[in-house]
């Protein structure tokens, strides 16, 4: 499969966030566990983590909806699509689709960096293009409040650079 090293990961903190928004973090995480990418394959975060409900094990918390901040289930999710989204990045994976939150999130720090879904209409999907499968692999530290999203195959022969974004 070729699955030998790591390729690309992102990193994003969560400290001092609510226990509802660290259990909805972990709950996401876990639904990416093991998640395999093929050869010109399509990860869709959609697809992986499903509805965002109480029925999914997802609770109340602070979420953003168009440019306000209200209480609704899954607050935290998009903690976890932006990091998936900074492997996907800085990895140098063909972004298919990515939406921003309609405000800076003091969580995501630089701004810029920060990938919002809502299932099932709004999503976060990057192409593998390595020609190889690619494993991802979750880390919620929640002592230090941090997640790190790893994805393992094998590394590509491109380089990727990014700049600071200019506001």
């Amino acid at each position: 499969m070729g699955i030998k090293e790591l390729v690309a990961q992102g990193t994003s903190s969560f400290a001092g966030s609510s226990a509802d928004r660290v259990k909805n973090i972990e709950v996401a995480a876990a639904k990416l566990v093991g998640v395999v990418i093929p050869p010109g394959g399509t990860f869709s975060f959609n697809e992986h983590v499903g509805d965002v409900t109480a029925a999914n094990g997802f609770e109340d918390s602070l979420v953003i909806s168009g440019d306000t901040t209200a209480v609704g289930v899954g607050g935290g999710v998009c903690q976890v699509s932006t990091t998936v989204f900074r492997a996907a990045w800085f990895g140098g994976f063909p972004l298919q689709e990515r939406w921003n939150h309609g405000y800076v999130v003091r969580w995501y720090g630089e701004p810029g960096l920060d990938a919002t879904v809502y299932t099932p209409k709004v999503d976060f999907k990057f192409k593998n293009t390595t020609g190889n499968y690619l494993l991802i692999k979750p880390v919620v530290d929640k002592a230090n409040g941090t997640m790190t999203f790893q994805f393992y195959g094998t590394k590509p022969n491109w380089k990727v650079e990014a700049a600071k974004p200019t506001i």
